[in-house]
């Protein structure tokens, strides 16, 4: 026995939909890519950062003992005192405990960064902090999209609607006829002239289901808010993409500018640090004034650090708010 069906609505409905759902899992898979690309450019960004902070921490445990040095050589010369003595040797730990905790962070930006490729241990980063080095390698798997409503996010979106959409179809076809063709082939194995040994048959059925207690009704109702809650997730979507576009431009803008004023502050706190240290040896300065221009020093050097991981994140962030992927 076989059967064919001739009209059959929802059966050719589902067919639509499966090809429709593959629009939306195709379109969530290409938002995956943006986002992992953005949380894997961001730890690299962070390993990079904080390897950097590692150095200037070294840096600022050399020129603590290089105060050090010149405290004791001030003392020993008679024109010093103990206390100068000890104050740089205080400065001197607090720079090295400083140098410790860097290099902790810096191994726990490594390992983030081993997590997010999928390695596990630590691993380092390549290159230097320069906007061309790591915005170039993210344009190399990230194309900017048309506009906003290009964005994965937003199209998957948009294929969510659709897919609810064919639903209601769906729903509409449980209530049409069906007709398809029966063929039976039946063999007898009695000998018997009054009847064929082999007989077929074929006939067309027709099937319609009039009444099922109104669950169907049901169906259509929900479907239809089901529409309503996708398109408002659609323009939620389409409306956070475009706010998103425009804070990510802007905030290029706001990082250049913090940065600026973090090279400022740095070159100030360096020159505040020189002349503080040449007054030192001209007996023209005390030793805390010494140790506070080197604290405000190293944090001016740390702040800098941070203001340019700050601008290059945010220019990344600016490529990849309009972007389609391929990692």
């Amino acid at each position: 026995s076989g059967s064919l069906p001739i009209i059959a609505p929802r059966a050719w409905n589902a067919i639509h939909t499966a090809d429709v759902f593959i629009g939306v899992q195709r379109a969530s898979l290409d938002d995956t890519k943006r986002l992992l690309s953005t949380a894997i450019a961001n730890d690299a960004l962070t390993v990079l950062t904080n390897e950097r902070i590692a150095d200037l921490n070294r840096v600022g445990l050399r020129n603590a003992l290089e105060r050090l040095e010149l405290a004791r050589r001030k003392t020993s010369l008679g024109a010093g005192t103990g206390l100068d003595v000890v104050r740089a040797q205080q400065d001197v730990e607090n720079a090295r405990a400083t140098l410790v905790t860097g290099d902790e962070n810096a191994r726990q930006a490594r390992e983030a960064f081993g997590l997010a490729i999928g390695v596990p241990e630590d691993v380092g980063v390549a290159g230097d902090l320069s906007v061309e080095a790591v915005t170039m390698q993210v344009l190399s798997q990230c194309k900017p999209a048309p506009s906003s409503g290009d964005r994965p996010d937003v199209v998957a979106a948009r294929e969510r609607v659709h897919f609810t959409r064919s639903q209601v179809w769906d729903v509409w076809t449980q209530f049409f006829p069906t007709i398809s063709l029966q063929s039976t082939l039946s063999t007898e194995t009695t000998n018997n002239p009054l009847f064929p040994g082999n007989t077929f048959n074929i006939q067309g059925v027709l099937s319609w289901n009039l009444w099922e207690g109104g669950a169907r009704y049901g169906n259509l109702r929900d479907i239809h808010l089901q529409v309503l809650e996708a398109q408002d997730r659609l323009d939620a979507t389409r409306h956070t993409a475009i706010i998103q576009v425009i804070q990510t431009q802007r905030g290029v803008q706001v990082a250049q500018q913090s940065r600026d004023v973090a090279a400022r502050s740095r070159d100030l706190a360096a020159e505040v640090d020189r002349l503080t240290r040449a007054g030192f040896m001209t007996g023209q300065g005390t030793s805390l004034d010494l140790v506070t221009a080197a604290a405000a020093l190293r944090q001016a050097e740390i702040n800098l650090a941070l203001a340019e991981y700050t601008l290059v994140k945010a220019k990344i962030l600016a490529v990849l708010a309009l972007a389609n992927c391929e990692i």
